[in-house]
């Protein structure tokens, strides 16, 4: 009897543990292992289970941990490319205005006037990774 009380307190802390993931899935799997009340003083079984559980948890964290720091580079990666796109388009819409002339009234004038914001590069990567 002992033994067993033993091995419910232990499955209960690791259980607890679990459950405190805060992650539907794993509660659910907890409670299911705990309701089996054959299964529940098998001990070596119980061991296994709950062992797997903290090895696949451990697993899927560093996979988590992994993408988001891919992420993290690949946003890096876009907020780059989308600063280089924007640079290029208005540097684009200057030429419009720099070269675009008409003839009015004996004089050349340019045909549109294109006010850019001004904007710094530096500023921009600030804004977007926020």
């Amino acid at each position: 009897m002992k033994l067993r009380e033993a091995g419910e307190k232990s499955f209960r802390g690791d259980a607890e543990i679990l459950w405190r993931q805060g992650n539907s899935v794993v509660d659910r799997f907890v409670s299911h292992l705990l309701a089996n009340e054959e299964r529940r003083f098998q001990l070596e079984v119980m061991e296994q289970a709950f062992a797997k559980s903290f090895e696949m948890i451990a697993k899927f964290e560093e996979k988590a941990s992994f993408e988001l720091i891919e992420a993290e580079r690949n946003k890096q990666e876009l907020v780059e490319l989308s600063i280089n796109q924007a640079q290029r388009i208005a540097q684009e819409m200057q030429m419009i205005d720099r070269y675009v002339k008409v003839d009015y009234a004996g004089k050349r004038v340019n045909a549109v006037q294109i006010k850019l914001k001004e904007w710094e590069p530096d500023k921009a990567y600030a804004l977007m990774n926020a």
